[in-house]
Parts: structure tokens; C-alpha cells; sequence
């Protein structure tokens, strides 16, 4: 998909998990390629699986998102685009908080079971503008696994600009976290974001 270009994905088994249930089918053994400008669209009305790389044919850096957004209709508190269990997800350029929860765990199941684990979330762009939110009754991020395995990992390398990220406990709250990586990891160990 070409710099611009946008899909926008309603399959509850997200763009490509290397079976035939997902957005793209691994039928046929078809290939796909995401410019770093390429817009993902995750809006569904359901339970939604974000899936990533290593799985399948998606195994190189033309895989990975480019501009990702999460714009989930679904019912608060019950409803989520949550990481898929298998593979690395990665975004090139920013993730777009527009609607609706991005749990980082690995759970579909309502209520939730924070015991099934969790994956990662990788920002590669460093800037302070790579992750978007649209406000505070908008989209956010969740990570509640009892292991610590969900995750979101931020490459800001040197840059000193504030980094937010958007963590709330459920759609009801709304908690801001600027802070330097030691801190996000103690509030993270600790349950809190």
C-alpha cells in the first residue's frame, strides 16, 4: 500500500496472521507491502486481534506498519483491539489513538483474563509525535497482565522532547504518563498504567 494510501480493517483477525481468517489471506501465498506513510485502520465494532511480523510471509521491514490507528466503535470496557499472541508488532511511524481501547495483552476473552499474557507494542520513531491521541475521552492504551509481558517500547534513543502516553485503567479514567523509561517501568511492574 502506497505513502497516503489507507485500509481500513474490520476483520476481527486484524490485517495478516499467516492463516486464510485474517484481512489478507495467506492462501496463495500472496505477498503485501506497507509504505512507511501507509495508513492501517483498525475500526471494528468487535474484538479485534492487532497482528505483526514474523509470522508467515510478513517477515520484513515492507510488513510493518507505517501509520497505524485504532478507531474502535465497540462497547467500552468490553470491546478491544488487543496484540496478537504470535509475531512483533511494529509501527515505522505513529500509532494513532482515534476511538476505543488498545489492550496490550494477549486476551479476547470478556471479561478480561489477565493471566493469558501479554506482547509487545514497538515505536520506532523517536519523535514525541509518534504516538497520537485525540483527548481524553478518545483512544488510549491499557496493559494489565499479571506477568508484565505487556508491553509498549518506545525507540526515543537521545531525543529529551516529553513523550506521552496515553495509559488509562478503563475508559472511565484518565491518566497522562510523562516520564522518563525507569519510571515508566516501575509504574508499569507496579500495575499502575
Amino acid at each position: 500500500m502506497g505513502n497516503a494510501g489507507r485500509l481500513r480493517i474490520q476483520n476481527s483477525n486484524g490485517l495478516y496472521d499467516g492463516t486464510n481468517n485474517a484481512a489478507i489471506s495467506a492462501a496463495c501465498n500472496m505477498d503485501y507491502y506497507l509504505f512507511p506513510q501507509s495508513i492501517i485502520e483498525y475500526m471494528s465494532d468487535d474484538i479485534q486481534k492487532l497482528t505483526g511480523i514474523g509470522v508467515g510471509k510478513a517477515t520484513a521491514s515492507k510488513h510493518k506498519y507505517g501509520i497505524l490507528e485504532i478507531n474502535s466503535g465497540g462497547t467500552p470496557g468490553q470491546e478491544w483491539v488487543y496484540l496478537s499472541s504470535v509475531g512483533n508488532i511494529v509501527v515505522r511511524q505513529q500509532l494513532i489513538l482515534r476511538k476505543g481501547e488498545l489492550n496490550l495483552s494477549t486476551s479476547s476473552a470478556y471479561p478480561r483474563d489477565v493471566n493469558s499474557g501479554g506482547n509487545y507494542l514497538l515505536i520506532e520513531n523517536p519523535m514525541d509525535t509518534a504516538i497520537k491521541y485525540l483527548g481524553m475521552n478518545d483512544g488510549y492504551l491499557r496493559a494489565e497482565t499479571f506477568d508484565g509481558n505487556s508491553q509498549l517500547r518506545w525507540r526515543i534513543g537521545n531525543n529529551t522532547l516529553v513523550h506521552t502516553i496515553p495509559f488509562k485503567r478503563d475508559f472511565n479514567d484518565f491518566r497522562l504518563s510523562n516520564m522518563d523509561d525507569s519510571q515508566l517501568y516501575r509504574q508499569h511492574l507496579g500495575r499502575h498504567c
